[in-house]
């Protein structure tokens, strides 16, 4: 028996490709729409794909059941459960709960498991050639690494009503019917990782299994209790906000996406072609810049959706198919990224990307409005917006800002101002400058924070959070309480720590950012209990010299992913980069979304100083050091500067004095913009730059 797993790092998606190796048959579960990947495993294993099915009516992507099944000619089988409001709406064979398919000597049993939906199937799969007992159960959105799949997405995105009271009852029973029933050594496979929306908590793990389900999962307790309202309260608490784009994926899979068959290659636009089509409105631009680039300047009415690796997850925030049609031409170095960022919005079911150009140069321009943090508090804005998740605005957000999710933005828009100016922001300024550009789209004058609620809890002493835990007492108000809390960036002056029995003695930085020597490092490394350690540089960097024992998480994607990821930082952790500012950086972002301040350290003058400390360093092919990148770089501007202040022009010696202000001004800020400016150059962004998905399937479990 084969059975590969199809990873989706974008949307945190999982289907499944089962073969039977001696028929040379294949079924393929929970597909996506872009099914390439599906055909070439089939072709590379000598295979056949002759039955296609799904666990359920999919709410976070256009399902490809009927894409792939079009393409191979395969049998298509749906859930049959749920009652007639959950009935799909094409022609395919209806499962039930026992039904068995087969591949072969390979036998997939249909489990109904309602609750995340009513009509949920998860799937048992008895490989006969070894024995006539299941030992892998494929549970969908029922059963993930560590969580369970939320029962309130009908209320929240299919316009329910509290229905998740009853989805949550069909959950509890059934894992008792179901799943804890079922032997310690099977295998589960669930549909979704970390960073998905269909959980509040799940792993990283790709797989688990029903025994250690059954004894470590936080829901254990109350099963082995059988207590359901226990279950109940805490299942539904604290879920996050479910995108709006969930409501339409719930319809059209319902119903059955739009087959597409073979797609057309897209087109290159030139620059003159490119403006006219803007001026006659008969495009949109798809900007997939970082945000510092878009907010140097951009083309007016563009959708900021920054690259490949999450273009789903923003497309289906900044635009709408089932308002508009409009064709998208997509910013793409060539034909192939423009072609995988086609297929990324294709799994959402954005099917109007019609070309892209390679280039903005002879575009018109505009530069997005931003307010710096400090100018905030005097400016005269209609609202003040937050368009990161209830959740992390209940923790910690800005005075009197009002939280509306960017994933819920454009579906919301009653919510807003039609008068004056909207601030927002988000947690650095990756999801904020997607809102904000589909807002300006939508005719908003929308001005963004700068730096987003990190730059401003670093400028301002207090903040305010929500604790709903805390009942009204006596002169209390009724409802959440708002508390002002120091800044956690206000932090208190360093002091020594000890990391798992090792003392670490601490240096004053600009940041107060507690730091660990490269000798005592070295020493805590050679220990049989030695920290763990997070190198924040660029993967580029990372390939070409690292710590032995470290784990790349570049800084772009902490930042982007810091409370994923701060939920599975083990135990002492010391963060590297280069020299150290990087790290401290870091640092920062992690202790913004809760990490405890005493778990985290730097280590001061980075990597050349543990190296120089004698540490063990792993070294291969790859870029230059940053610091070795700016110094030739300054160097050489340096020598230009002078010599061509000797042949061509005076003037040329301000380039020269303009660079050792720049590196005066490094010095004395501890920052480097020109280190910031050469990290995104081509050479240093690796081919194998890690996804979230990467990192923490590589990151060890808490100790």
């Amino acid at each position: 028996m084969l059975l590969e797993r199809i990873y989706d790092e974008d949307l945190a998606q999982a289907g499944y490709f089962i073969g039977c190796q001696a028929k040379n048959e294949a079924m393929v579960i929970d597909a996506r729409r872009d099914i390439r990947e599906y055909l070439d495993l089939a072709a590379r294993h000598g295979m056949t794909i002759t039955t296609v099915t799904e666990t359920h009516i999919h709410a976070d992507y256009l399902s490809g059941t009927r894409e792939l099944a079009e393409a191979t000619g395969a049998t298509v089988y749906v859930s049959g459960e749920g009652g007639d409001d959950w009935q799909y709406g094409f022609e395919a064979e209806r499962l039930h709960h026992g039904d068995q398919l087969t591949l072969g000597n390979i036998t997939v049993e249909a489990v109904h498991t309602p609750g995340h939906t009513p009509e949920h199937l998860s799937f048992l799969i008895t490989d006969g050639a070894f024995t006539d007992s299941p030992g892998y159960m494929l549970t969908g959105d029922f059963v993930f690494s560590g969580d369970l799949g939320r029962p309130d997405l009908l209320d929240e995105a299919a316009g329910g009503v509290d229905t998740r009271f009853e989805g949550a009852k069909q959950i509890f029973r059934s894992l008792k019917d179901s799943f804890v029933t079922l032997p310690d050594h099977v295998q589960v496979f669930p549909g979704h990782g970390a960073g998905s929306a269909c959980g509040k908590a799940l792993g990283a793990l790709p797989s688990t299994s029903v025994g250690y389900e059954r004894r470590y999962a936080w829901w254990a307790g109350y099963i082995e209790r059988d207590d359901e309202q226990g279950f109940i309260d805490e299942l539904l608490d604290g879920q996050p906000d479910a995108h709006a784009y969930f409501g339409r994926m719930k319809r059209q899979n319902k119903e059955g996406p739009a087959v597409l068959g073979a797609l057309a290659p897209l087109r290159e636009f030139g620059p003159t072609e490119l403006a006219d089509a803007l001026e006659a409105n008969e495009v949109v631009v798809v900007d997939t810049r970082d945000q510092d680039e878009v907010h140097a300047g951009t083309v007016p009415g563009a959708l900021n959706i920054p690259g490949v690796d999450k273009a789903a997850s923003y497309g289906a925030w900044a635009y709408d198919p089932e308002k508009e049609d409009t064709p998208l031409v997509v910013l793409a170095e060539d034909a192939d990224v423009a072609a995988e960022l086609r297929d990324h919005l294709l799994r959402v079911g954005i099917d109007t990307v019609t070309g892209y150009t390679t280039g903005l140069e002879g575009l018109p321009t505009t530069t997005p409005e931003m307010i710096g943090p400090d100018e905030l508090a005097s400016f005269d804005a209609a609202m003040v917006l937050d368009v990161r998740n209830k959740t992390e605005h209940a923790d910690g957000h800005i005075p009197g800002s009002e939280q509306l999710s960017g994933g819920r933005a454009l579906w919301n828009l009653d919510r807003l101002p039609t008068d004056g100016p909207i601030v927002t922001y988000c947690q650095t300024g990756v999801r904020n400058s997607v809102a904000a550009s589909a807002l300006r789209r939508a005719g908003y004058h929308v001005v963004e924070l700068e730096g987003s609620y990190a730059a401003w809890s670093e400028r301002n002493l207090a903040t305010v959070c929500v604790d709903a835990s805390a009942p009204p007492g006596a002169g209390q108000p009724s409802g959440p309480r708002l508390l002002l809390r120091p800044s956690p960036h206000r932090r208190r002056p360093p002091r020594a720590r000890t990391v798992k029995g090792h003392h670490l003695p601490m240096l004053s930085t600009l940041t107060n950012a507690p730091t660990i020597t490269p000798a005592d490092l070295r020493k805590a490394m050679e220990s049989s209990t030695p920290p763990t350690v997070i190198d924040v540089r660029s993967a580029a960097e990372f390939s070409s010299v690292h710590i032995r024992g470290s784990y790349n998480v570049p800084l772009p994607l902490l930042s982007e992913h810091s409370e994923e990821l701060a939920t599975r930082l083990p135990g002492q952790v010391v963060l590297i980069c280069q020299s150290g500012n990087r790290a401290r950086q870091a640092n920062v972002r992690l202790e913004s979304v809760g990490v405890d301040p005493d778990s985290v350290t730097v280590l001061d003058g980075g990597i050349a100083g543990y190296e120089s400390a004698g540490g063990e360093v792993i070294r291969g092919k790859g870029a230059w050091a940053m610091d070795r990148q700016v110094r030739m770089v300054a160097g050489s501007l340096v020598l230009v500067g002078v010599a061509a202040s000797k042949v061509v022009s005076p003037r040329f010696a301000y380039l020269a004095g303009a660079i050792g202000a720049g590196l005066t001004y490094s010095a004395a800020s501890n920052s480097c913009a020109m280190g910031a400016a050469l990290s995104k150059m081509p050479w240093n962004r690796s081919a194998d730059e890690p996804g979230l998905g990467t990192v923490l399937d590589s990151l060890p479990t808490h100790s």
